[in-house]
């Protein structure tokens, strides 16, 4: 397998798409990779199989937390890259910390569908669907940034399936279905539909019938020793043992993924966060984090704080949730973009 130097510099230089051998084999090895994970940290399912809820409670490595993504191949690569503070890496990067396994990184979601930030091209890629022309130039190019950052989070995700992890957003959903949680998606244009149409013609039907099946194995939710993480706010209190069996309840899977704002119930967070990580275990304030709804600064605070959302689509933000102090987030989100 190729080096993920050599693929995210490749990935990122050449801006081109991926061939359909490279894409259907990295699917299928990052399947294989997200089947097999340690029941240690990801219990199983009533049926057996990896289920939603991963559980690093006991962890003490930093954490870094890594908002949506939305085709941001740039940012995810400046992640890699980035150096934090001296405190909190001993001087490494982030890829030289997971190396040398001294780093847990979790991304909450949303890789494809750049949203606003090509609206434009958007909508010349819509006017090319209505005219059946579901590969044009517009399109190719949004697939081109997309799947070039889901290359390398797949890729990341094979070289340190324990330390790495990227969670199901409402934008996991490349059949565009209304099933299981999932609700199809458009914006400034037809941007589920579209992608679908995309991968079936320009793939084929067995390409994304994969996609969807590396979707369907993502995880949902991760405890870490003094935060909850999941793409969205929480829609309501779920249990452990709810979200283990993501597959076999929707609305957990919708209320962990499509939650606008106020329109959780109060105390949700409060209640999660003692129940999954009680002041015994936790020396100090947990905190809950999600991405999904922008917010137009740093971070946004709701839930009486203990709620941070950190997604910002302007600007490349990233949380260090150190494992002996208590999460600020004046101080502890930092930009990767220098």
């Amino acid at each position: 397998m190729k080096s993920i130097q050599y693929i995210l510099f490749t990935m990122n230089q050449v801006g081109v798409l991926p061939s359909r051998q490279e894409l259907l084999q990295s699917l299928e090895l990052v399947c294989s990779v997200l089947q097999s994970e340690s029941c240690i940290y990801r219990p199983r399912d009533c049926d057996g199989n990896p289920g939603g809820l991963l559980d690093f409670r006991t962890c003490q490595l930093p954490l870094v937390v890594v908002p949506d993504l939305h085709a941001r191949c740039d940012f995810f690569t400046r992640i890699l890259d980035f150096i934090p503070p001296v405190d909190f890496l001993s001087g490494l990067s982030i890829r030289q910390a997971l190396e040398q396994e001294k780093v847990c990184v979790v991304c909450v979601g949303d890789g494809l569908h750049s949203e606003g930030r090509a609206k434009d091209r958007w909508r010349k890629a819509f006017d090319n669907y209505l005219a059946k022309d579901f590969c044009g130039a517009a399109m190719q190019e949004e697939m081109t940034e997309g799947l070039a950052l889901m290359l390398s989070v797949m890729h990341v995700k094979t070289q340190w399936p324990r330390l790495f992890h990227f969670l199901k957003g409402n934008h996991e959903n490349i059949t565009n279905k209304d099933t299981g949680g999932d609700f199809s998606f458009f914006k400034y244009a037809y941007e589920g539909e579209m992608t679908t149409q995309f991968i079936d013609s320009y793939y084929g039907n067995d390409v994304l019938l994969q996609y969807a099946a590396f979707e369907h194995k993502l995880p949902l939710f991760m405890a870490y020793a003094s935060c909850l993480i999941s793409h969205a706010e929480p829609v309501t209190v779920f249990s452990a043992q709810q979200i283990i069996d993501y597959h076999h309840n929707p609305d957990v899977v919708y209320g962990l993924t499509w939650t606008a704002n106020d329109d959780a119930q109060d105390g949700t967070v409060a209640s999660m966060l003692s129940s999954f990580i009680p002041d015994v275990v936790c020396n100090h304030q947990p905190c809950y984090f999600a991405g999904h709804r922008p917010v137009s600064g740093t971070y946004s605070l709701r839930q009486d704080g203990l709620f941070i959302q950190i997604h910002n689509p302007s600007k490349q933000n990233i949380a260090l949730v150190y494992p002996n102090r208590v999460f600020n987030p004046n101080t502890d989100i930092l930009s990767v973009e220098n």
